[in-house]
């Protein structure tokens, strides 16, 4: 096991402490197993009744299922059954922004109507309008790719579908990454131009300043593919939101982000531990002082815990993922770097002197 040159202290109590596991390139890598990494969860274990002793979180950020679906892929790669309130994917923290929005539709994007549906029945929100619903009604908002006129050389008849009067827009969910970046780029723009996103054809009740909210779950730029350079993902479909939205209107796009490294995310990762303890055998007086951070990639999962140092977060970056090198990042150090998560495990233990 290599350890970084950080001292090694013992607690001289009896410390309470969670802990939060990155899952690609910590437990698995590309759906199959890293070895030991059962093992190391059951190290957590009450040697008699085989339920937890400690509190710990399983957090990615990816996003486009529930927990509880996530939790199953986990399962069944470890041959360990994990609870879907173990589990935290990009877009978990979005939760209370169901009854924040609770009076107003919100703008749910994903790369399916069926995907948005059922994230915001999971997470209870009332009014919505799935993305492709919403294009569905104002095809002209994108004329290269739905008028006529462009594909067929006749004019374009656009009429919007609605059933329903409509609730104002209040918000912009981004829950995953869609399928057609220039639709999406556009679209978000011309809502985030209006007031209530109520577009039509001749008409956009236009707002000088941003006052409609957008969420961005997953903020990461890019990720490892089959091809020898990374792809963009989420965050660099930000970027390029970012980019026009203040070319076009010369204000700079307010947002609010979810994911690794943001400290949101590890704040409601927090909450859910805490929601566990009284579950522990042991749970009179138990208080999460430390919390450490299990994670492959230093600019999400070692930034993030080493943002939030000062508030008891303890940073661990294994060798079996993203971080390549033998000792620490140069640039964002781990509080200790060890080989693998059973490694991480038993420093973790040591050092809560179990």
């Amino acid at each position: 096991m290599a350890i970084d040159k950080t001292e090694i202290r013992t607690t001289s109590d009896s410390s309470s402490f969670g802990i939060v596991f990155d899952i690609d390139g910590v437990l698995m890598r590309d759906g199959v197993i890293i070895p030991n990494a059962t093992q190391a969860l059951k190290l957590l274990e009450d040697k008699e009744t085989n339920e937890p002793k400690i509190p710990y979180i399983f957090m990615t950020n990816n996003g486009g299922f529930t927990e509880e679906e996530k939790a199953k892929k986990i399962s069944k790669v470890l041959q360990y059954n994990i609870q879907g309130d173990k589990v935290m994917v990009a877009h978990t923290p979005v939760k209370p922004l169901a009854e924040k929005y609770k009076d107003y539709d919100v703008l749910l994007i994903s790369k399916t109507h069926e995907t948005s549906k059922k994230l915001a029945d999971w997470y209870g929100f009332k009014n919505y309008k799935s993305f492709q619903q919403y294009i569905e009604e104002r095809p002209f908002l994108c004329p290269s790719k739905y008028s006529t006129f462009w594909t067929q050389g006749e004019s374009s008849e656009y009429v919007i579908k609605e059933t329903n009067k409509q609730l104002p827009i209040k918000a912009i969910i981004l829950l995953e990454e869609p399928n057609d970046w220039g639709e999406c780029i556009q679209v978000v723009s011309d809502i985030l131009q209006s007031k209530d996103g109520l577009l039509r054809k001749d008409y956009i009740n236009r707002s000088e300043v941003q006052s409609i909210d957008f969420h961005i779950c997953n903020p990461d730029f890019s990720y490892a593919g089959e091809f020898l350079l990374p792809r963009y993902t989420m965050g660099a479909l930000l970027e390029c939101i970012k980019l026009l939205f203040k070319t076009q209107t010369g204000n700079d796009l307010i947002y609010t982000l979810y994911g690794k490294p943001y400290p949101l995310t590890y704040q409601y990762g927090k909450q859910i531990m805490s929601n566990q303890i009284s579950k522990l055998a042991d749970s009179a007086d138990y208080t999460l002082k430390h919390i450490y951070a299990i994670g492959d990639n230093p600019h999400s999962d070692i930034k993030g815990a080493n943002n939030l140092e000062h508030e008891g977060w303890i940073s661990i970056l294994v060798k079996t993922g993203c971080f390549k090198g033998d000792t620490n990042h140069p640039e964002i150090p781990a509080k200790y770097v060890v080989d693998n998560v059973y490694d991480a495990v038993k420093l973790i233990l040591k050092l809560e002197g179990q």
